[in-house]
C-alpha cells in the first residue's frame, strides 16, 4: 500500500477459523506486477480559541499506481510508484476555499495567499517515487526526485523526503504481525506522521487478528485497528507563522482494519477513523493563546482487482 491509508469492503461471510489455527502474514513481491491504488481522505477540524470555533474541512482522492520491476542480480527488487490522479477540496474559516485538481494542475487560487499550498498538491500530483527492497524483501532505500522538495515552500518539504517516506512505507510493513498469530492474538505499534511546518502526530495502534472474511468474494485475513494514545510536537524552529507549544491530547474514537491477501502476499484494503480532542496552547507574535483542538482524520484505500 502506497500510504497508511485504508477500506471500501462489501463484507459477504464470515469463516472463523479453527481453534488454534495460526496464519501467516508473508510479504510478497510480485514481479512484474502493477497494482492501482483508489485512496479517500477527509479531515474535519474545530480549533476553538477565545472561544469561537474556527472550522476547516478537507476531502482528497487519489489513484496511484506501482509497478514492481525483477529481481536483480544482487537479489534487489524496484517498486515505482507514481500518483496518476489528485483532487482535493479545502473550506478554511472565513468561508475561504480551495479546490485542486490535477487535470488542471495550473489553475490558480482565487487567494494569492493560499498559493504555496496549491503549489504543495501540484508537486504532489506529479510525484514518483522508487522503493528498493533487498534479498530478504526488506526495505533498503526509497529514491525521490530532490527537486520536487525544492519547487514548494520550506515549511513542506518534510512531505517529499526520501528518508521521511522510507520510514511511511517501513511503518505501514511493521503493522503486520513478524509471527504466526491466531484469532484474539493482539500487538502495537507506534506510527509517526509528519504534517509539514514541522508537525508531528504520534498515535499508539493496538492491532488485533480478527480472522479470515470473505469480501468480494476474496478470503482476506483482518486485522482490526484500534489507536490507543496520541501525541502531538512542533518544532518550534519551524518556519510557521504559529507554533504549537503544547498539547494534551486524547482518543476520543477509533477504528480501522487491516486486510491481507495471502495469495498475493499484500495489503489490499485499509480504513481507519480517528478522533482526536484536547488542550492545545499556540504561540504567534509573542504571545500564547490557550485553545481546543477536535480533529477527526477518516481514510479508505483500496487496491483494485
Amino acid at each position: 500500500m502506497l500510504r497508511a491509508v485504508p477500506v471500501l469492503a462489501i463484507l459477504i461471510a464470515l469463516f472463523v477459523s479453527p481453534a488454534g489455527a495460526e496464519v501467516k502474514f508473508e510479504r510478497k513481491l510480485r514481479e512484474g506486477s502493477k497494482d492501482t491504488s483508489h485512496i479517500e481522505t477527509t479531515t474535519k477540524q474545530i480549533l476553538t480559541l477565545a472561544g469561537m470555533d474556527l472550522e476547516t474541512k478537507s476531502t482528497q482522492f487519489v489513484i496511484a499506481t506501482s509497478q514492481t520491476g525483477m529481481r536483480g542480480g544482487d537479489g534487489e527488487v524496484p517498486i515505482v510508484s507514481q500518483i496518476d490522479k489528485l483532487q482535493s477540496e479545502l473550506a478554511l474559516p472565513g468561508g475561504i476555499a480551495l479546490s485542486f485538481d490535477s487535470g488542471a494542475p495550473d489553475k490558480k487560487a482565487d487567494n494569492a495567499g493560499l498559493e504555496p499550498l496549491l503549489q504543495v498538491m501540484r508537486t504532489a500530483a506529479k510525484m514518483k517515487w522508487t522503493t528498493i527492497f533487498d534479498k530478504a524483501n526488506q526495505i533498503k532505500s526509497v529514491e525521490i526526485d530532490k527537486a520536487l522538495a525544492e519547487s514548494v515552500d520550506e515549511a513542506f518539504r518534510s512531505q517529499f523526503d526520501a528518508d521521511r517516506r522510507k520510514k511511511t512505507a517501513m511503518q505501514e510493513l511493521a503493522a503486520l504481525p513478524e509471527k504466526p498469530v491466531s484469532k484474539g492474538d493482539s500487538w502495537t505499534r507506534s506510527v509517526e506522521s509528519d504534517l509539514g511546518a514541522g508537525q508531528l502526530l504520534t498515535v499508539e495502534n493496538r492491532y488485533e487478528y480478527l480472522g479470515t472474511e470473505t469480501v468480494d468474494g476474496k478470503p482476506l485475513e483482518k486485522i482490526g485497528v484500534t489507536a490507543t494514545s496520541v501525541s502531538f510536537v512542533q518544532d518550534q524552529n519551524a518556519n510557521s507563522q504559529a507554533k504549537v507549544t503544547s498539547s494534551e491530547l486524547k482518543v476520543a474514537e477509533s477504528s480501522g482494519a487491516i486486510f491481507f491477501d495471502r495469495d498475493k502476499g499484500s495489503v489490499v484494503r485499509t480504513s481507519n477513523k480517528l478522533r482526536i480532542q484536547g488542550s492545545i496552547k499556540l504561540s504567534a507574535n509573542g504571545m500564547e493563546f490557550p485553545g481546543k483542538l477536535d480533529l477527526t482524520m477518516e481514510s479508505k484505500n483500496t487496491v483494485q482487482p
